[in-house]
């Protein structure tokens, strides 16, 4: 059966290798209702320190997003689901009064009635197959993988039959996939970058030189410089995260190289030797690629 493609926008914002940081589980207490604006309305109080709604919400405003995306997924793939069973339902009516038949009798025709034709040795080539895993003899099996072959004809008929049905008629679908959901970056696409300027495509990777998940992108993010180098820029920001040691100093340190316009040969030479960053070989990492000693100590 032909999947249906989706072509998204020219002009779209991709966040990769990104780590959302959310509010650790501190535990919750109820406060009282105050008449504070919302945002600075006091939503917890540690010790002398308070923390207010507008904090609450910056920090929540990534979570929210992917929450809204998983949602807008969500309601098409169900949006989906149910028009695909509604264009179904239209070809086996149309196909049925072609024929002059009821649907139920096409479905008997093409679909029940020969999925009911098992062959002793198809059952018997099943049981051969997976006999170490199954457990009671032949005989005592026979009826329930006889059973599962039926149900796996019948929904494989089904599928073909369909299928040959939605070519025939040459279904559309016009069902538009939802539009994503945008969050405004603080600094914009600022940061260490390559591609054009007036690029259609701006890619910002918020990454992190110890995570192997961001290691892993970066093939993909320079198959895409080279398939597009007029139409794709990709905007390096740092995202350092706690749970690797060297992260933050690799940060600081590819900010160095940068001020001597030696970014990206220090960031690829750290990806790909991300399991042996330490303290020492950024240094010597740094000098591999030549940037000036002194001043980068």
């Amino acid at each position: 059966m032909p999947r249906h493609q989706y072509e998204p926008a020219a002009a779209i914002l991709i966040l990769l290798a990104v780590a959302i940081v959310g509010c650790t589980g501190l535990g919750q207490e109820t406060g009282e209702a105050t008449d504070t604006q919302p945002e600075t309305q006091v939503v917890a109080q540690v010790g002398e320190v308070e923390i207010t709604r507008a904090e609450l919400d910056e920090a929540f405003q990534g979570q929210l997003v992917r929450m809204e995306l998983d949602h807008r997924k969500a309601v098409y793939r169900n949006e989906r689901r149910l028009l695909d069973h509604l264009i179904e339902n239209s070809l086996v009516r149309q196909e049925a009064a072609r024929r002059g038949i009821e649907p139920t009798e096409l479905a008997e025709v093409e679909v029940t009635s020969k999925a009911k034709d098992v062959s002793d040795e198809e059952v018997r080539e099943l049981y051969d197959r997976n006999k170490e895993n199954l457990e009671g003899s032949y005989e005592e099996r026979e009826a329930q993988l006889r059973n599962y072959l039926v149900q796996q004809k019948h929904a494989d008929l089904k599928a073909s039959f369909l299928g040959q049905l939605r070519e025939d008629a040459g279904v559309a679908v016009l069902l538009p996939y939802p539009e994503m959901p945008f969050v405004e970056l603080k600094g914009g696409a600022a940061g260490p970058s390559r591609g054009p300027d007036d690029a259609i495509v701006t890619i910002v990777e918020f990454s992190d030189f110890q995570c192997p998940f961001c290691a892993q992108m970066q093939p993909q993010l320079d198959a895409l410089l080279d398939a597009y180098p007029d139409r794709v820029r990709l905007v390096y920001r740092h995202f350092p995260l706690d749970i690797h040691p060297v992260a933050t100093r690799a940060a600081e340190a590819s900010a160095c190289a940068n001020e001597q316009g030696l970014f990206w040969p220090y960031h690829d030479l750290l990806f790909e030797s991300q399991d042996q960053l330490t303290e020492e070989t950024l240094l010597e990492f740094a000098e591999t690629i030549g940037v000036d000693s002194p001043a980068f100590r």
